[in-house]
């Protein structure tokens, strides 16, 4: 599991970490927390 490229993901660009949801629907829970 890549939860850190999430995280990495979220600090850059929160678009950025849309496209890693959108990739990995399992991730939502983390991409979709606003």
């Amino acid at each position: 599991m890549n939860m850190l490229s999430v995280q990495v993901a979220m600090d850059h660009n929160i678009e950025r970490a849309n496209i890693i949801s959108a990739d990995y629907p399992e991730y939502n829970v983390w991409t979709n927390r606003e």
